[in-house]
């Protein structure tokens, strides 16, 4: 299982090509192995970098709502791991998804913020921020060009890229609050 994950990440990160279609499909295969107790425990170090991919899987994905549904399980998994990536990766990736957490996990996100603001890991939190803003622009070029297509064909994209916009935002404003900036 780790000589799989370990092809696998040198196939996806190692190659030059990193078309948008194979970190989706990279992505999925990451969600699966967490959902699974047997597969994660394999996850190789560079493998978890396939998180910052995430946005591209679609939130409707049962192995991504099962991740989300145990995020603390998983928190406590990557605490574990000796590198460190795990957590770094994952916590991103709640910080992304930090209005769709059950109240519970997100209290203990915001404590890990406010933890990590007060030590070494601002650099993480200031990543989280570049990597959250990055995608909040996308998406307001994405509603920009919706609204200028109006394309009556297509009812509620428009909306639905707008409540996407709005979520992120805030989520982005909600770190940037407890890490004291921007």
């Amino acid at each position: 299982m780790s000589e799989f994950c370990e092809h696998l990440a040198m196939f996806i990160i190692d190659d030059l090509f990193h078309g948008e279609f194979i970190q989706k499909c990279s992505v999925i295969i990451l969600f699966g192995m967490l959902r699974s107790p047997e597969w994660r425990k394999h996850i190789v170090t560079r493998f978890w970098r396939m998180l910052s991919y995430c946005i591209q899987v679609d939130e409707g994905l049962e192995s991504f709502t099962w991740c989300l549904r145990n995020a603390i399980e998983l928190l406590e998994f990557t605490r574990g791991l000796p590198d460190g990536e795990g957590l770094k990766w994952w916590y991103g990736r709640l910080w992304f998804h930090y209005d769709k957490l059950v109240a519970t996990v997100r209290d203990e996100v915001e404590r890990i913020a406010r933890d990590m603001s007060l030590g070494d890991g601002l650099s993480d939190l200031n990543l989280y921020l570049n990597l959250i803003g990055q995608e909040v622009a996308r998406i307001r070029q994405e509603v920009d060009e919706l609204r200028r297509a109006a394309r009556p064909d297509m009812p509620g994209v428009e909306m639905r890229a707008r409540l996407m916009l709005v979520a992120l935002e805030g989520n982005y404003d909600k770190l940037a609050r407890i890490t004291g900036g921007r």
